[in-house]
């Protein structure tokens, strides 16, 4: 089996987790036991360019730099995920594909062209196909290494408390979906009075400030680049916090996720609360819930406030045994 990550249709980013899952679940329905990956280049779909068009126009700057640092973290970094994968291969010219198609008896995805594939693609790799699919029943998910998990598991040993993960989002596009700093700021105080241990995990592009004061909660710095040690932290953590940004598949697509997400409040992020509720099939209670993906697993069509966060940790968070 060949599964091609086409940079002509996906973004270098977390969403490549979600694509793996769609993937998978076709192995495990096809019962083919290993897979080799094809990471292809946009190339003639995109004048030439390695990555898909929107890779730049969202980060002008530096964006081919980013496009690889980007490969390189999330994809590259991580493919221990997955340990029934037997080869990668990077194909940079799309016409050089052809040579493949004769290798392999199973494609994914299913019908894979490399000219003008996107609708094909599209409604092949998204987590609405997952919910859609009444053949999906459960997650395949992601693999992590013991050492890992041994270095995370250590870090709740030192600190000796619950362990809750605030992951930030600062990017420098699309900024009304990043987090609101002050906000979770408070939000920390708050969980340290409740006996807590909060978990800062800042985005890929923060930069260090002086007198930062959520610096604090840096206690594993490492984990914005380290995905692999990043997981192993949601692995273990009491719950993981997430704004509107790619980092959740981490933690949804492991065993028993405690994770909620947020910013989704249709006054101040309509776009995304329409492409979420639109396009991942889940229904309007709140909390959101959907099929896949666990009892533990929050979507509120809300604000990143601390007012609307508490709420959720007293009536949600306090209550749970552990």
């Amino acid at each position: 089996m060949l599964i091609v990550y086409d940079l002509a249709v996906n973004g270098v980013g977390f969403d490549f987790f979600i694509f793996m899952e769609n993937a998978l679940q076709i192995k495990k329905r096809e019962k083919i036991s290993n897979f080799d990956l094809c990471i292809l280049g946009a190339g003639s779909e995109n004048s030439g360019l390695f990555f898909k068009k929107q890779q730049y126009l969202k980060e002008k700057k530096y964006s081919f730099e980013n496009g690889k640092v980007r490969l390189s973290n999330i994809i590259l970094n991580t493919l221990n995920f997955y340990p029934s994968l037997d080869n990668v291969i990077i194909n940079k010219y799309r016409i050089s594909f052809f040579k493949y198609l004769f290798l392999y008896d199973t494609y994914f995805p299913t019908n894979f062209n490399i000219y003008d594939d996107y609708n094909n693609q599209i409604k092949q790799i998204s987590w609405a196909n997952l919910e859609r699919d009444k053949r999906v029943d459960s997650l395949i998910g992601i693999k992590l290494l013991k050492n890992y998990l041994n270095k995370a598991k250590n870090l709740k040993k030192i600190y000796g408390k619950r362990l809750i993960t605030i992951s930030l989002r600062e990017s420098s596009y699309s900024k009304y979906r990043n987090s609101q700093k002050r906000e979770w700021l408070k939000v920390c105080k708050y969980l340290e009075k409740r006996n807590f241990q909060p978990i800062i995990i800042r985005d890929f592009e923060y930069l260090k400030k002086l007198n930062d004061p959520l610096k604090k909660y840096e206690i594993a710095p490492e984990a914005t680049f380290d995905l692999n040690y990043r997981a192993a932290i949601y692995n273990i953590a009491f719950h993981n916090f997430f704004t509107d940004s790619g980092y959740f598949p981490l933690s949804l697509l492991q065993k028993k996720p405690n994770l909620s997400r947020w910013k989704y409040d249709i006054k101040k992020n309509r776009k995304s609360y329409i492409s979420h509720l639109e396009g991942s099939v889940a229904d309007k209670k709140f909390p959101n819930s959907y099929r896949l993906g666990g009892k533990k697993h929050y979507i509120f069509f809300k604000d990143d406030t601390y007012s609307n966060i508490k709420l959720f940790i007293d009536k949600y968070l306090l209550k749970i045994k552990h």
